[in-house]
């Protein structure tokens, strides 16, 4: 069978598929081959997910696309991104983001002790919760978080892989979800995903909370020779306390990642975003030299291949921006609904990191445009500077159609941000009235209500404060339940008690 398969790697090895010309084989999943293979048009490296051949059944296939379309309706620097799908000569695959780096288990089989210390691991803890909060906010659940799912480059960016168990309303029909009820891996599995029972988004922070507890102590909570000897232990046994594993852990780190592997899903965060605003309550307590400010570079961390080293930062930027020929490029399915979703990713962990070096001096037209107005906001993201936010309105004006009103209000709202982030209060507030003057989403103006309260707060101008959370909370109830939700866990600490007041 190993020969068999080996033949076939050979046969693939400088094949074309559709645009793709296939290099090297990188890896191999449960149902899939994974090659590095090369855009001919774009010169831009991609992991090719190659569906084997022996399993190209009716449901495999529907599950495999249903990967796909997973992931590409995610866009956010923490999932690896999905370009598109095809089929030639009867091989079905998936082309994706090329992470040149390993995945979090391979990194912790070479870390000392297989572990990783306090700030590296916050850092991943951080990066996955922001993805899984994204995949939240489009309804999706991974279900299948382990440490094989976690990319790490050596800049130490994590990227949440492998969406082939995710689920979805609009994108599960009844047959799949039978079939992926069993599916997952035992080591990481939620309690409530073993016993087969609908899952949401708090059963992917149980299975973050293991992979946790594996990064902090070099081992699963939970070990046995079978699966099903697992599965009674996720389902009956408490966890070993973390903080007699490892005595030098912080006391409130240890508690969070118990909370997470808490047996009923009430009892755990109620949602990524939650657990986002648990993990900055938990900053106070750290002593600051634990907490990452930045990314933590991983020099030993060496890629599958010797490669390029502009590959990485190509294959981020291109993934994002370049490849507008593909009908399945997440991009070009980015609705307003998904403008909402990542105006309440505005107070996720993209404000942690405001850029070191103030642009003021220059102008909007020294950044390069896009082709569109989504393919600038995504440009913007992944530099986040004043000069990108501002590109955004200047290239795309907001009254041309309801589109760019709605990507101008957002990019504006992050700008008002990066203003916040280099206390200048006063440009910030200019930007954020700005957005409330114009007929920006209700979402937009809600959250710029809130800003703009959130600021007078922290001058001592509690009177303006009242005002303007008064305006948001008008605003509000023109929202749907859901996305209020949002807004009162998301809500600045500042502003708490005049929210409840008012």
């Amino acid at each position: 069978m190993n020969h068999g398969n080996n033949e076939q790697d050979d046969r693939l090895l400088g094949k074309q598929l559709g645009p793709y010309l296939v290099q090297q084989k990188i890896g191999k999943g449960g149902m899939a081959e994974v090659y590095l293979a090369m855009h001919q048009r774009l010169h831009r490296q991609v992991a090719l997910k190659i569906l084997r051949s022996e399993l190209a059944t009716s449901t495999n296939l529907q599950r495999f696309l249903q990967e796909a379309r997973a992931a590409a309706a995610l866009v956010h620097p923490n999932i690896v991104q999905v370009y598109d799908i095809g089929q030639q000569d009867s091989l079905n695959y998936i082309a994706q983001e090329y992470v040149a780096g390993a995945n979090l288990k391979e990194h912790l089989q070479k870390s000392p002790r297989k572990r990783l210390g306090v700030r590296e691991s916050i850092s991943i803890l951080l990066q996955v919760t922001a993805a899984l909060q994204q995949s939240a906010a489009a309804g999706i659940t991974h279900r299948d978080i382990k440490p094989e799912n976690i990319l790490l480059t050596p800049k130490g960016e994590a990227k949440v892989a492998d969406f082939g168990l995710a689920r979805a309303a609009n994108l599960d029909g009844g047959e799949l979800t039978r079939v992926n009820m069993t599916l997952g891996t035992p080591l990481y599995m939620s309690p409530e995903q073993i016993r087969g029972e609908v899952v949401d988004p708090r059963s992917d922070l149980y299975s973050l909370g293991v992979t946790l507890f594996h990064m902090l102590s070099g081992r699963p909570p939970f070990q046995g020779e079978t699966p099903l000897s697992l599965a009674v232990q996720h389902l009956q046994n408490p966890p070993p306390d973390l903080t007699n594993l490892r005595p030098d852990l912080p006391k409130p780190l240890g508690k969070l990642v118990h909370r997470l592997l808490e047996k009923d899903p009430a009892d755990r965060p109620a949602s990524p975003t939650a657990l986002l605003q648990e993990i900055e309550a938990m900053k106070l307590q750290l002593p600051p030299e634990l907490w990452p400010n930045t990314l933590i570079p991983l020099p030993t961390l060496q890629p599958h291949l010797t490669i390029n080293s502009s590959v990485h930062a190509a294959t981020v930027a291109l993934a994002k921006l370049n490849d507008s020929r593909r009908k399945w490029l997440p991009i070009a399915g980015i609705t307003l609904a998904s403008i909402a979703a990542f105006s309440l990713a505005y107070y996720g962990f993209v404000r942690a990191n405001p850029p070191l070096l103030p642009t003021s001096s220059l102008k909007p037209s020294s950044i390069q445009k896009q082709e569109s107005i989504e393919k600038q906001f995504l440009f913007a993201m992944f530099h986040d500077t004043e000069l990108h936010w501002k590109a955004v309105g200047e290239f795309f004006p907001a009254n041309v159609n309801e589109t760019n009103r709605a990507y101008v209000a957002k990019a504006d709202l992050h700008l008002a941000k990066w203003y916040r982030d280099h206390e200048q209060l006063d440009r910030a507030s200019e930007v954020l009235i700005n957005v409330k003057s114009r007929q920006a989403p209700t979402i937009c103006q809600t959250l710029a209500s809130i800003e703009l309260a959130s600021i007078y707060r922290s001058k001592g101008d509690d009177s303006k404060a009242e005002l303007e959370l008064a305006e948001a909370q008008q605003l509000a109830n023109l929202l749907d339940p859901s996305q209020k939700n949002e807004i009162n866990r998301r809500l600045p600490s500042n502003l708490q008690d005049l929210w409840k007041a008012s």
